[in-house]
């Protein structure tokens, strides 16, 4: 979660992650998607991945087709649409009220399930 900076992400395109040769990995955008797979693939471990909140469809679906290509099929990965999405603490909980709220959800956990689906 850390790594990825999840909470409060500015991410919303897939353009928009941090390239594997920048000069820093310590960036809003987290590290690069590149030096996450390795990671994976060196820990032997499964691995928790998080969506940011702001995620289009379509930068979902260009990571879930990165990791598929990238991470041994013997790993499992858990992906978390965000993190404490619930939490309006966080810039993902408000922004999830809100959707809630232009949605015409009664609250912002159908949002979060909504979006998760």
């Amino acid at each position: 979660m850390d790594l990825q900076q999840i909470n409060g992400s500015p991410l919303s395109e897939w353009s928009q992650t941090t390239p594997e040769n920048f000069h820093t990995q310590a960036t809003p955008s987290g590290i690069s998607m590149a030096l996450l797979t390795m990671m994976i693939k060196r820990s032997g471990r499964n691995a928790w991945i998080s969506i940011p909140h702001l995620a289009s469809n379509d930068f979902v679906n260009q990571f879930a087709t990165y990791l598929k290509a990238k991470v041994p099929s013997n790993r499992l990965i858990y992906i978390e649409y965000s993190n404490e999405v619930w939490n309006t603490f966080f810039d993902q909980g408000k922004y999830a009220s809100t959707q809630a709220t232009n949605l015409a959800l009664s609250n912002s956990h159908k949002f979060y399930a909504k979006r998760s689906g």
